[in-house]
């Protein structure tokens, strides 16, 4: 199974932004670019202006060893940061992940967020990512349940979900999300 995403096919103030970002990912983990596939250069209109573009297919090993475990971790964070409680071993982390070319297909953004009414950016300390990461979120501490949607470099969407281990969403939803993830006092987060 593969996913897709686009990506610029060159643009002079990214160029060399990318350059240095993939230098750093095989400096760090050269095996994440093994989940990379083939490219197809097709031309998309952007702002009424037509943009040559790379259509990349993604191994979904790449969400599976990398992006869900990051997704649960913010979800986890997020919850923390909002409701100053912290996610129980009775609860589930869901992650799904909505790359730009299935919002292209047609996926359906407006009725994901619709429900996430507040918004925010995240930040690494005094790091300020605005640009790269915004989310919306809403959440219910009486019901243990949480929402939180990550929009990533205008590329992907990172949809969490929290809800109690006991919740009917868990056995009605489990095939919808690409990864499952609760906490396990010996093994920290875990996924499903």
């Amino acid at each position: 199974m593969v996913a897709l995403a686009m990506g610029a096919a060159s643009s002079s103030g990214y160029d060399e932004y990318w350059r240095k970002l993939l230098q750093g990912v095989r400096n760090n983990n050269p095996e994440v670019l093994s989940y990379f596939g083939s490219t197809i250069d097709i031309e998309l209109s952007v702002k009424g202006l037509i943009r040559p573009m790379k259509r990349v297919k993604i191994d979904q090993k790449l969400f599976k060893d990398w992006m869900n475990p990051w997704g649960a971790k913010q979800c986890y964070a997020l919850w923390y940061q909002h409701t100053g409680r912290i996610l129980s071993s009775e609860m589930i982390v869901s992650v799904k992940w909505v790359t730009n070319d299935q919002i292209l297909q047609g996926f359906d953004v407006a009725g994901l967020v619709e429900n996430a009414e507040n918004s925010a950016t995240l930040s690494q300390g005094r790091l300020d990512a605005s640009e790269q990461f915004a989310y919306r979120y809403s959440y219910n501490t009486e019901e243990r349940i949480g929402m939180f949607v990550i929009g990533a470099h205008d590329a992907s969407l990172c949809a969490l979900f929290c809800y109690p281990k006991t919740s009917q969403q868990l056995l009605t939803t489990r095939s919808k999300f690409d990864g499952l993830f609760h906490t396990a006092p010996e093994a920290g987060i875990t996924q499903l």
